[in-house]
């Protein structure tokens, strides 16, 4: 009676330890609207004084589902959705549109418009673009 016992135990356990719908490293809006957020590495790569030698891209996202930032040079701004599982859709960004030689804005936008999820990893948010890491960011606070 006891190895049946045992062996329920075991599969219970078992089924409820495979059922668990996890998102290990998803983000939540609480986490994510806690800080603004600095860039710190596009597309694997974080030598970014090149591509941005006056300012560092940021973005800040609000309760209210608003995001908006700093791609370099200009100020940009939009809505975003963000579901339990890290699954983020951004809208369509305006920008301000000074002319700004020598900075990769345009290239920095693109790659966050096709950002469809977040996660925190190590204290830092990583957007996906479908499974490849594209944006990192520190929290504005490490700056």
């Amino acid at each position: 009676m006891k190895k049946l016992m045992f062996a329920f135990y075991v599969v219970f356990a078992t089924l409820i330890i495979t059922s668990c719908k996890c998102t290990k490293g998803a983000v939540s809006k609480d986490t994510l609207v806690s800080s603004g957020w600095v860039l710190s590495a596009m597309n694997g790569s974080n030598d970014l004084k090149s591509k941005f030698p006056n300012k560092l891209p940021n973005i800040t996202f609000t309760a209210d589902n608003k995001v908006s930032g700093n791609g370099g040079c200009n100020q940009y701004g939009g809505a975003y959705t963000l579901d339990a599982d890290g699954r983020l859709s951004l809208g369509q960004m305006m920008a301000t549109k000074m002319f700004c030689q020598g900075v990769a804005e345009d290239e920095y936008l693109k790659i966050l418009s096709k950002a469809d999820k977040a996660k925190i990893e190590d204290k830092n948010l990583v957007l996906y673009s479908g499974n490849q890491a594209v944006l990192v960011f520190v929290p504005k606070t490490a700056e």
